[in-house]
């Protein structure tokens, strides 16, 4: 009985390799790359990137710079904000109605004693500016676009009286987030709004006492920063 066995065994080892079935697929061309966060404003980059110009600007006038597009022209999607920098109320000299008013050389008229600001000037102290977002889209008979103007349906993104030590004022060196999840392809229109207040407006408390004609001649320059930061 043994021996029969072995015999069996010897004949199937010397009958050669067996053969299985078989189905091979090759995924071939792998790749991985990075995404695109890249920020387009009004379709351009730095240093070619709008700057507002408004002015001459008289006491109780409202100006509004128009929108300019701001567009997330990659393929990941990040956080939009803009932050206000490098803010400057400068003097230019006086002309004879600020003498005349009370200012005077390389002094700001501050009673309150606050600002956000560097330079001698005081428009910015007797100012209101905020950042806007067209939320107006029209109906089919004018396409269905958004518009140029500043209305009641579009969307306060931040603003207030430039100057107000009770915390209504313009947040300055701070981060303003204008969309917490600006996809790729997103567009948001946004623009400013600016007015001199006037010394007889009812809301004149923000002046301080301090008159219009102390402000002639002034200028506010500033620094928008717009970033898109990944999520």
């Amino acid at each position: 009985m043994s021996v029969l066995v072995l015999g069996i065994a010897v004949t199937l080892a010397g009958a050669g390799t067996l053969a299985y079935f078989s189905d091979t697929e090759t995924s071939a061309g792998n790749t991985f790359g990075a995404g695109i966060l890249d920020l387009k404003v009004d379709g351009e980059d730095d240093p070619n990137i709008f700057s507002w110009d408004v002015g001459p600007m008289v006491p109780n006038e409202s100006r509004f710079t128009g929108y300019q597009t701001l567009r997330n022209d990659g393929n990941v999607t990040g956080e939009l904000t803009v932050t206000i920098e490098n803010l400057k109320c400068l003097e230019h000299g006086l002309e004879e109605p600020e003498n005349v008013a009370g200012d005077k050389p390389n002094f700001q008229w501050d009673p309150d004693s606050y600002s956000q600001e560097s330079g001698y000037g005081e428009l910015w102290d007797q100012s209101i500016f905020s950042i806007y977002e067209d939320s107006d889209v029209h109906g089919a008979d004018d396409g269905g676009v958004y518009d140029d103007q500043k209305d009641w349906k579009d969307h306060k993104i931040v603003g207030g009286y430039a100057d107000d030590p009770g915390g209504g004022d313009v947040p300055i060196g701070v981060k303003i987030v204008l969309d917490s999840d600006f996809e790729p392809g997103e567009t948001i229109d946004v623009g400013g709004y600016l007015k001199f207040l006037p010394d007889d407006a009812g809301y004149g408390w923000i002046l301080d006492g301090v008159p219009n004609n102390a402000a002639m001649g002034d200028e506010v320059k500033f620094d928008l920063k717009f970033e898109l930061i990944q999520k």
